[in-house]
């Protein structure tokens, strides 16, 4: 079969040829539906500063955003069976620790990370330690299905304060800020706002959610959204951007009392000269680390389900698997909303 694995510690993919996989005990072997590139997969492509103490050990199938058919199970598997249709948890759980015994397995203390750690999704037939398994019950179309983890992640910061009535900020509308603004907008937020430079990415979360969209190139977001907001600033900014500087920048047009979400990931030490603002204006910071396992997970079905517009607009290229070079030559050019991989 066809993979996309990373297989030497500097930049680019290879497409292979391996045997399909067979499942141990507890273990799923699935054929894959769709797949889609996430930025820790691009991250692992340029092989950034941070991949190196990520992505181990090297030879490793890519790729964690999956939907698929189980085809095998292993000794010990009792939730699914061949011809279910699934998708998969990128934390894969030890399910012992402190945090796995207290309802927190998805900040596990031993955790694995598919396509990380182990053979990821960019396969033609997959296999995954049942741990990680979500069934799907309903009938959403397995692309849409493919993009539940992001979605997740997306779902997490958008309901970590209530935005009913309320002004938000979204930095970042790469493919999870589109999914923020796309929850956002069903949540009841009145005054949705976008900080994107890419043009091509401020169109899509308009038309996925948001109300307003910044370029920050062209005009100072702090200014902007306090001239939108008569000067008071947005109740919640939600971070999908992991910029530095736009977050400190943040810190400036949030409300007092606000929240500041962060779901980004810095990979440059963040410097705050501000943090009176923080202390004087009463902000509350707070991160999120992927889904709630499985809490959050039946909340992206059911919004998968109820909204499939908004997610299908979200995926604006599709490949097969043996293209993958210009599938990830697409995703880099950070213009685009969901790149997906499909079977060859």
């Amino acid at each position: 079969m066809k993979a996309i694995a990373k297989t030497r510690p500097e930049a680019g993919i290879e497409i292979i040829d391996m045997k399909e996989p067979s499942p141990g005990a507890h273990e799923v072997v699935y054929s894959l539906g769709a797949a889609a590139i996430c930025g820790s997969d691009l991250t692992m492509y340029r092989w950034d500063n941070w991949a190196p103490g990520t992505v181990k050990p090297l030879p490793v199938v890519l790729g964690h955003e999956m939907s698929g058919t189980v085809v095998a199970v292993g000794k010990g598997v009792e939730a699914f069976k061949p011809g279910d249709r699934i998708s998969a948890e990128t934390h894969i759980s030890c399910g012992k620790c402190w945090y796995c015994r207290n309802d927190r397995s998805h900040v596990c203390s031993n955790m694995v990370l598919f396509g990380h750690n182990v053979n990821g999704c960019f396969s033609e037939f997959g296999l995954i330690n049942e741990r990680a398994v979500w069934k799907i019950e309903s009938d959403v179309p397995l692309e849409l299905a493919a993009m539940m983890e992001p979605l997740g992640v997306a779902m997490r910061g958008a309901e970590a304060v209530d935005l009913q009535d309320q002004p938000v900020a979204i930095i970042g509308a790469g493919p999870i800020g589109q999914m923020v603004a796309a929850v956002a907008s069903t949540r009841g937020a009145q005054n949705i706002i976008v900080i994107e430079p890419c043009p091509g990415r401020r169109k899509l979360a308009l038309e996925v959610g948001a109300d307003v969209a910044i370029d920050p190139g062209a005009e100072d977001p702090v200014r902007a959204i306090l001239e939108l907001t008569d000067g008071i600033g947005v109740e919640v900014v939600i971070d999908c951007s992991g910029s530095v500087d736009a977050i400190i920048d943040s810190i400036r047009y949030t409300r007092t009392c606000g929240h500041l979400v962060m779901i980004g990931n810095p990979h440059v030490p963040i410097t705050i000269d501000g943090l009176r603002d923080i202390v004087h204006k009463e902000l509350h910071i707070q991160g999120h680390f992927g889904r709630r396992i499985w809490q959050t997970w039946g909340r992206t079905e059911a919004f998968a389900l109820k909204y499939p517009e908004k997610l299908a607009r979200i995926a604006t290229a599709r490949y097969p698997l043996i293209r993958g070079h210009e599938a990830f030559e697409k995703a880099l050019d950070g213009t685009q909303g969901k790149i997906l991989l499909l079977p060859s």
